[in-house]
């Protein structure tokens, strides 16, 4: 990642200021052309915003982040609303990468999350739900095995056998 050397807190403290309430990353004094109070960064092509501090680009929502808590979290920030761009501290939460994948929007804006479309099938509309990777087979057994019990009732059949 590209900000793996993040700067510490106070000194981002010392070059930033960050509004809680909509997101602003914004620059405390003059940096060779850069005015203070002018908002710091530049969306990138993944709707991201990017700021370069001595020669570092950084996600601004990591920023924030480090601001904020002082350091960056062990897993990923997640726009709890979607939009890369909103960097409000409400928006931002810490979240593994199966919790942020569950976040993303449809891969077709026509369909919602977790619906999918096979053409030529009495019934194309498949509705799926993804439990998440396992380190092995008996835990991703299990997994399995607790999510079709709620979801299927007395119908759950294991591979192992009916119950």
């Amino acid at each position: 990642m590209a900000d793996c050397h993040m700067p510490p807190a106070a000194y981002l403290r010392e070059r930033f200021d960050y509004d809680q309430a909509n997101g602003a990353l914004r620059w405390r004094e003059r940096i060779g052309n850069r005015v203070a109070g002018k908002l710091a960064g530049a969306p990138d092509k993944d709707g991201y915003l990017r700021v370069t501090l001595d020669g570092h680009r950084y996600q601004a929502h990591r920023i924030a982040w480090v601001i904020m808590r002082g350091q960056l979290p062990t897993g990923l920030i997640d726009h709890r609303n979607g939009n890369r761009g909103d960097n409000s501290w409400g928006n931002l939460r810490e979240a593994s990468h199966q919790q942020n994948q569950w976040n993303k929007p449809p891969r077709r804006k026509e369909l919602p999350v977790g619906i999918y479309y096979r053409a030529n099938r009495p019934k194309p509309f498949v509705a799926q739900i993804v439990l998440g990777s396992f380190a092995t087979i008996a835990e991703a057994t299990a997994a399995r095995a607790e999510a079709a019990h709620r979801l299927q009732g007395s119908f759950f059949w294991e591979s192992s056998g009916p119950p």
